[in-house]
């Protein structure tokens, strides 16, 4: 005997709302520490790409392999762009935008050029979102409000997720140029 489905799924899904509209009654609900976390991260840009850039070089061999001094200048202003963006955005009650983002196209070229993987330049990004997250966690510990990181959590996701999209995006333009440059 066939049985149906034990659950009717819809034939369409309904349409998502964007994040935007998802994150602003969030955010509304924010208390001072999530505002103050950011302000403090914000004053701290430097020092935090400074300490990824360390990190990048001690867990990922072939960044460790860059002889150039310019190589690890452009990586560290490259680091502490993606930190503004996310504060500054944050700070203000936005979402990062793919406008906001255009940065990465060059470096992402460089680090292509130099000989740098896909899975390399997006473990690097990952080793960013570390150093900064722990930064977040440490901040809102260290005030005695470890729920202002959650308040947090949400922007974090979405521009990680959409970071992640522009790198995968980016990595098969260069692949598909790669290919038919030296194919």
């Amino acid at each position: 005997m066939r049985r149906g489905p034990l659950v009717k799924v819809p034939q369409s899904r309904p349409a998502m709302p964007e994040p935007a509209a998802l994150w602003a009654p969030i955010r509304a609900d924010w208390g001072i520490e999530a505002l103050e976390i950011i302000d403090a991260l914000r004053q701290r840009e430097a020092e935090l790409a400074t300490e990824t850039v360390m990190a990048i070089r001690a867990e990922i061999p072939r960044y460790a392999e860059q002889p150039s001094p310019q190589f690890w200048a452009g990586l560290e202003s490259h680091v502490a762009s993606h930190f503004a963006v996310f504060t500054d955005a944050t700070s203000d009650g936005k979402l990062v935008t793919r406008e906001s983002l255009a940065f990465i196209r060059g470096p992402a070229t460089a680090r292509a050029r130099a000989g740098i993987s896909v899975g390399d330049f997006m473990h690097a990004f990952r080793i960013g979102q570390r150093v900064l997250w722990q930064a977040m966690l440490n901040e809102a510990v260290n005030r005695g409000a470890p729920h202002a990181a959650i308040d947090l959590a949400t922007p974090w996701m979405e521009y990680v997720d959409l970071v992640s999209t522009l790198a995968s995006e980016l990595a098969s333009v260069l692949t598909r140029s790669t290919y038919s440059i030296h194919g």
